[in-house]
């Protein structure tokens, strides 16, 4: 009878602890079928029960009615549950935290790229060197002075002298003159557009043979003669090789009047404003006709550095009469 007592004892148990509704499993009523023989067989209760109390527990562990959240709380899996170190976190901070700052704040990059400072340097530099590639030209009376004593212009009259051919060379400032005339024409583009302070401020000093074979121009050149700053315009320096080897090829002419027939100028170096200019000139050998002649030409500065070169084909007119006809301005005139 204690035996029987103790083994309700032990069932009840169990099931309050485990708050059995069913049969929990094989094990449990292998338990409980072993007790009841060992009842039978006059085994000591108190092993009976805790074979019972083992088998329940061993079971109820796989229990699937059990809630064991309390003795293995579930894992949280996240997407940010990684470790970041502090000097990375600290970047990244700085790094958001600039990108934020220059979208609500943006900076004024004209500003960035040209400080007050850099602007007030580049616009004295500039100021600087505009006010040193436009000196001012000297007066008439100043550049009369310097082409007196201009060295290229000694060593021409020197060296003619010691030729003893101070005969054959003559000499003269009235070069705007076409034909036998003689006359400063009021069309002429070197006379009157090109001729004045800061152009050609003072007549040009032209020294040539009698016979026509050759020649040489002393010129200065101003600073409102220019293309880029500071450097005389190329047309100009055509011009002024159409100009005076038309002189010196017109004389080897029968017909005293001639026209440009070819022209062709080869640039050598940037000719620089307000100084003095040589150009050169001679007749090609062999190239003298009654109608047509070649005359070479060469400019140089005051120092003999080669600027440009050309050469230029001149040729007389047929009707050379008839071939200069008063303009509209000039008949009414």
């Amino acid at each position: 009878m204690r035996s029987a007592t103790a083994l309700r004892a032990a069932v009840r148990q169990t099931q309050s602890r485990l708050s059995i509704r069913q049969p929990t499993g094989a094990r449990l009523v292998r338990a409980i079928s072993h007790a009841t023989g060992a009842i039978g067989g006059q085994k000591d209760p108190a092993k009976i029960a805790r074979d019972i109390s083992y088998a329940a527990s061993s079971e109820g562990q796989h229990d699937p009615d059990e809630d064991t959240s309390s003795r293995h709380p579930p894992v949280q899996h996240s997407y940010f549950n990684m470790r970041i170190s502090r000097p990375l976190a600290a970047t990244l901070a700085l790094v958001l935290g600039g990108t934020a700052a220059g979208i609500l704040f943006p900076p004024d990059l004209k500003v960035a790229y040209h400080p007050p400072q850099a602007q007030r340097s580049i616009s004295s530099a500039r100021s600087i060197s505009h006010d040193a590639s436009h000196e001012r030209e000297p007066s008439a009376a100043k550049l009369e002075k310097s082409l007196a004593t201009l060295p290229a212009v000694l060593s021409l009259r020197h060296d003619a002298f010691e030729r003893r051919e101070t005969d054959i060379w003559r000499e003269t400032r009235h070069h705007f003159t076409h034909g036998p005339s003689g006359t400063i024409g009021h069309t002429n583009m070197l006379a009157s557009a090109l001729y004045g302070p800061e152009k050609i401020a003072i007549p040009p000093l032209v020294r040539e043979r009698v016979d026509g074979r050759e020649g040489v121009v002393v010129l200065h050149v101003g600073n409102h003669l220019c293309g880029h700053d500071g450097i005389v315009h190329g047309g100009l320096v055509a011009t002024m090789f159409d100009h005076y080897l038309y002189r010196f090829g017109v004389q080897n002419l029968d017909a005293k009047i001639a026209a440009t027939a070819h022209l062709a100028v080869d640039y050598r170096a940037p000719v620089r404003a307000n100084q003095f200019l040589v150009l050169k000139a001679r007749r090609e050998e062999d190239s003298r006709r009654p109608h047509k002649v070649c005359i070479i030409g060469r400019l140089e500065d005051a120092n003999g550095k080669l600027l440009a070169e050309a050469k230029g084909i001149f040729v007389a007119p047929k009707n050379a009469d008839r071939f200069l006809k008063p303009t509209a301005a000039s008949s009414t005139s």
